[in-house]
C-alpha cells in the first residue's frame, strides 16, 4: 500500500529530528568551583576533586560531551540564570532555587553543624542554646548566614571567608560557627590545625545536585539522572564517594530522613539513629534487600526536603488533613 504522507511532511519530520539530534549533541559546560576542596579545586592549573571525577564518569555513561570550566560560584550562579547550556555540579537544593533550574542528583549529602570548642560543647545542646550564645560567626552571604538570620539569630558576626571564621573560633573571638562537615575536614588539613572543633547542633542538610540551566534540553537532564542512578546501583558511585569522603554517608537513589524525637527516633549512644520507628525502617530495608543511610536532621529541614524533592522518605510524621494530599504514606506505625 502506498504511503499517503506528503513528501513535505516527511521532510519536515526528518528535519526536526535532525535538528533535535544536533541540539542534544551540543556539549554542556560544567561551571566548576575552583575553591571547594574536596568537591572541586585547582592543582597546577588542572581541575581535580570528587565532582571532577564524577563528571568524567557521567560523560562516559551518557555519551554526552562536557566541558569543565573553573568559575567562582557567584559568577557561575549568574551564568546559570542567563542564556546558555550550563551546569553547576555543586548546587545545594533550596525551595527558592527549585523553579529556577533543572535538577539531577543528589550527588552529595552533607550536614552543616554549628561547631564550638571542646570547653564550650556542653553549653550548646539545642538551637535555642545557640541563639542565646554571646557570638556566632558566619561567612557573609553563605546559605548558613541567611538560614541563621531567618531563624532569629541576632548574635551574628560576619567574616569574609571560612579560613578567617575558623581562626576566630580557635582564638575564642566567637563561641559558635557553622561549617559543612566535609569542607571543615579539608580546612583543618589545610590549616594543619592541632585540634578539631566539636559539632553541636545540626542546622541544615546540604542536598547537593547537578543544577542545569533552563536552556539544557530536559532529555539531557534525564540522561544524567539515569546515568547517576546506574552508578549508584552498580556500586561505582559509592566507591568514588568513599574515596573522597571517608566515613561520610553515601547518597543513594533514596534519602531517608528522621529527627531527634525519642523514643520514636533519636541518636543512640553510638551516634547511630535508633528508636522504635527507626528500627522498623531498618527492618523494611533489610527485607527488601536495600541499603540506605538514615540521617537525623531538624524537623523543619526534613519537612522542606520531603515536600520538594523526589525519593525522600521522612519519618515519622503525623497525618493531618493539611498534609494528607501532599505526601504518599506508609503506616500507621
Amino acid at each position: 500500500m502506498k504511503s499517503t504522507i506528503p513528501k513535505k511532511v516527511v521532510f519536515s519530520i526528518i528535519l526536526v529530528l535532525f535538528l533535535s539530534s544536533i541540539a542534544l549533541a551540543q556539549p554542556i559546560t560544567f561551571l566548576v568551583n575552583p575553591d571547594y576542596d574536596p568537591f572541586s579545586y585547582l592543582e597546577e592549573g588542572h581541575l581535580k576533586g570528587f565532582l571532577v571525577d564524577l563528571i568524567g564518569s557521567l560523560e562516559s555513561e551518557t555519551g554526552i560531551d562536557v566541558e569543565m570550566k573553573p568559575v567562582k560560584f557567584d559568577e557561575a550562579l549568574e551564568m546559570l540564570q542567563g542564556e546558555g547550556r550550563y551546569c553547576i555540579p555543586s548546587l545545594v537544593f533550596t525551595t527558592q532555587r527549585k523553579a529556577l533550574y533543572q535538577w539531577a542528583g543528589p550527588v552529595a549529602i552533607t550536614n552543616t553543624y554549628l561547631y564550638t570548642t571542646e570547653e564550650l560543647s556542653s553549653e550548646f545542646k539545642s538551637l535555642e542554646d545557640a541563639r542565646n550564645a554571646n557570638s556566632v560567626g558566619v561567612v557573609s552571604e553563605y546559605y548558613s548566614h541567611k538560614l541563621l538570620e531567618e531563624q532569629g539569630f541576632d548574635n551574628l558576626i560576619v567574616f569574609e571567608d571560612e579560613e578567617s571564621l575558623l581562626e576566630a573560633l580557635f582564638e575564642g573571638e566567637i563561641e559558635l560557627a557553622p561549617f559543612n562537615s566535609a569542607v571543615l575536614q579539608e580546612l583543618l588539613k589545610r590549616e594543619q590545625a592541632s585540634y578539631s572543633p566539636v559539632s553541636t547542633v545540626a542546622i541544615d542538610l546540604d542536598m547537593t545536585y547537578l543544577g542545569f540551566s533552563k536552556d539544557v534540553p530536559s532529555e539531557i537532564v534525564d540522561a544524567f539522572q539515569k546515568a547517576l542512578d546506574g552508578l549508584k546501583s552498580s556500586g561505582s558511585f559509592s566507591d568514588l564517594y568513599s574515596e573522597w569522603f571517608p566515613e561520610q554517608p553515601v547518597p543513594g537513589i533514596y534519602t531517608f530522613l528522621t529527627e531527634e524525637y525519642p523514643p520514636v527516633t533519636f541518636r543512640g549512644e553510638d551516634g547511630e539513629p535508633t528508636g522504635f520507628v527507626t528500627e522498623m525502617v531498618k527492618e523494611i530495608l533489610r527485607r527488601n534487600d536495600m541499603s540506605a543511610e538514615i540521617l537525623i536532621v531538624p524537623w523543619s529541614v526534613g519537612y522542606e526536603l520531603a515536600s520538594n524533592l523526589p525519593n525522600v522518605f521522612l519519618f515519622s510524621m503525623d497525618q493531618t488533613e493539611q498534609r494528607k494530599e501532599n505526601f504518599e504514606w506508609i503506616g500507621p506505625v
